[in-house]
């Protein structure tokens, strides 16, 4: 029976991701103004980001009260996080760059 179910699961999940807007973020400035965010450095940001995100969560609004603007919104924060998680000081390599060091090997 669960079975039958999971090929219908999976087209509402990718039809639900294909109506989320995706943002791509170019830098931490455009990140801080995006979110009106006050932090100096990469996890002040991400903390305010966080606790921005917990405003968002279902759980917290409860579900009759995600509609897609709170969606699309939680979301977009989701993005910026893995954005500066992506692009912490302590990485090796930004994630950026990776593609731009495979040409070069």
């Amino acid at each position: 029976m669960l079975t039958e179910l999971l090929p219908n699961i999976r087209i509402a999940f990718i039809e639900m991701l294909g109506t989320i807007n995706h943002m791509e973020f170019k830098s931490l400035e455009h990140i801080k103004s995006e979110f009106t965010l006050d932090g100096e450095t990469l996890s002040e940001l991400r903390t305010e980001l966080r606790n921005k995100l917990k405003e968002y969560h279902p759980d917290k609004i409860g579900e009759e009260n995600f509609n897609k603007e709170t969606q699309k919104t939680f979301h977009l924060i989701n993005e910026a996080i893995e954005y500066l998680d992506d692009n912490r000081e302590e990485s090796l390599v930004p994630v950026s760059q990776v593609t731009e060091l495979i040409n070069i090997v």
